[in-house]
């Protein structure tokens, strides 16, 4: 919940650093905080995870926050879940096609953040499957091979702040 005394907008963050991220939400601007438990834990049994965040992650989490939004660290929580996020060993999509099937075009591996360039990729996948190649962006670099080929996706400033370019990101990842 908004902290009393706490009014007027605030921003949308990713906080690669901390990692956490928060934006307004709701009709009074409450807060939605989401925070990163680790990027290299993998995890054995997705479907044994537990779905509430637990009290020593949530005060972690509220640290984190307080570093870039001091007055959110003291602020009454209403709620939390927990999952997991699956993500390719880069932690970017996957745009291909299928080696041995045809007419198979897949887009996976996301993790949620490309819903921002979903119309982009809808238009590549369909004029790949309709014109024998995507012809409005290259989608390329997002191709299955790049793990086998040793060409990792790393952006020169990638949000974890953990690790430099060239970090290994695993496979999935804990988020609450």
């Amino acid at each position: 919940r908004r902290p009393a005394g706490l009014a007027g907008p605030h921003p949308v963050c990713i906080d690669g650093p901390n990692r956490v991220w928060f934006r307004p939400d709701g009709s009074n601007l409450e807060v939605t905080v989401g925070a990163v438990r680790s990027y290299r834990e993998p995890v054995s049994d997705p479907e044994a995870f537990p779905e509430t965040a637990d009290p020593e992650f949530l005060e972690l989490t509220r640290q984190r926050i307080a570093r870039r939004f001091p007055a959110v660290g003291f602020a009454r929580v209403q709620g939390g879940w927990a999952g997991v996020v699956t993500t390719s060993p880069d932690g970017k999509p996957v745009i291909d096609r299928h080696p041995e099937v045809e007419g198979l075009y897949f887009f996976t591996a996301d993790n949620g953040t490309s819903f921002k360039t979903a119309p982009a990729i809808g238009r590549a996948l369909a004029e790949w499957a309709a014109l024998g190649r995507p012809q409005y962006v290259d989608i390329s670099p997002f191709r299955a091979s790049r793990f086998a080929e040793g060409r990792p996706l790393v952006g020169e400033h990638e949000y974890t702040g953990e690790e430099g370019p060239g970090r290994q990101v695993p496979n999935s990842g804990l988020w609450t």
